[in-house]
């Protein structure tokens, strides 16, 4: 009796593997790459066995898919920052009291204005500054409003208030 193995049908029989010493691709089998991420395999450039870099397929690693999957945690000084960095503008609110912050999205210019509350508690803010951070990071559909300020501007902005 004769024992047979079920492969995965998703799975690549090969996959490339990297030498480490020049540089090289070639093909390995996908077990060379469950077992480690570096196999001693022969080089087909060198010529000779040498340490090879296995190149998994998208989403085998978990631990990749883990550090994707993983949010920043980063403090309320570096989440302004990164804002800042994005091209947003942050303001001081101190006349709506009950905000925590907020952010408008401008069309004309396609600016952010953030507003934060200097007197909110700061693990709130901290909170509602990594939505924003989200939200400003990554476009999505959104519903533009078109408003009118006090000069008689029109313009049209989306915003999102916490």
């Amino acid at each position: 009796m004769t024992a047979t193995t079920q492969t995965d049908p998703l799975l690549p029989r090969f996959v490339p593997a990297l030498c480490c010493e020049c540089g090289a691709v070639r093909q390995a089998g996908f077990r060379n790459a469950s077992t480690g991420p570096e196999r001693p395999l022969k080089c087909s450039a060198c010529g000779r066995q040498t340490t090879h870099a296995m190149i998994a397929p998208e989403g085998w690693d978990y631990r990749e898919k883990s550090n994707r999957e993983t949010k920043l945690n980063l403090s309320m000084d570096d989440q302004l920052d990164l804002l800042r960095s994005l091209g947003a503008r942050i303001y001081e609110v101190t006349e709506r009291p009950r905000l925590i912050a907020g952010v408008s999205q401008y069309l004309d210019d396609d600016t952010f204005h953030v507003d934060v509350n200097p007197a909110a508690d700061p693990a709130q803010l901290t909170c509602h500054l990594a939505e924003i951070v989200d939200w400003v990071g990554m476009p999505s559909d959104k519903r533009w409003f078109v408003s009118k300020d006090e000069d008689g501007v029109v313009y049209a902005n989306v915003e999102w208030c916490s």
